[in-house]
């Protein structure tokens, strides 16, 4: 639990359907696209126009290049290089995540114990148990992360 007894909780750091939604429309605008870097599929690239970009880190390895520049710890946790690889709401809303989604085990506790999941103990293919695999270390890592932020 949070502070009065409000559950913590991640926000979604790049929310299409907040940031790129025309007002009181369901379709994105294409101008806000944009100067996001939309990668969602169907957006090309050249339209990109970013002149800024979000400070949210989401598990990029440290920079060692930059350390000892500045203040913080900027080098240590770098934000997404969104200008370069564009917003990283459209990298995991592809179809390649869709497609294994379905075989992701859901968590059963906060240690990171895992649910069994008859479609990911029937496949033998070895890109969906590899995808899958990365996948929960990385979501381990990022709640890791997170609780350590949190602890501060």
């Amino acid at each position: 639990m949070g502070e009065h007894g409000t559950r913590w909780e991640r926000k979604e750091a790049f929310d299409c359907s907040y940031h790129c939604r025309r007002t009181g429309r369901a379709e994105l605008d294409p101008g806000t696209r944009a100067l996001m870097n939309c990668t969602l599929p169907g957006y090309s690239p050249t339209k990109w126009r970013s002149y800024k970009k979000l400070d949210v880190h989401m598990g990029r390895p440290p920079d060692y290049a930059r350390e000892g520049q500045g203040r913080g710890s900027a080098w240590m946790e770098p934000p997404e290089d969104i200008e370069h690889e564009g917003c990283p709401g459209g990298w995991y809303r592809s179809r390649f995540i869709g497609s294994v989604q379905r075989y992701i085990r859901r968590r059963a506790s906060i240690d990171s114990a895992r649910d069994s999941n008859p479609f990911l103990d029937r496949t033998e293919d070895p890109l969906v148990i590899e995808a899958v695999m990365y996948f929960e270390r990385e979501q381990n890592a990022a709640d890791a992360h997170y609780m350590k932020k949190r602890a501060r």
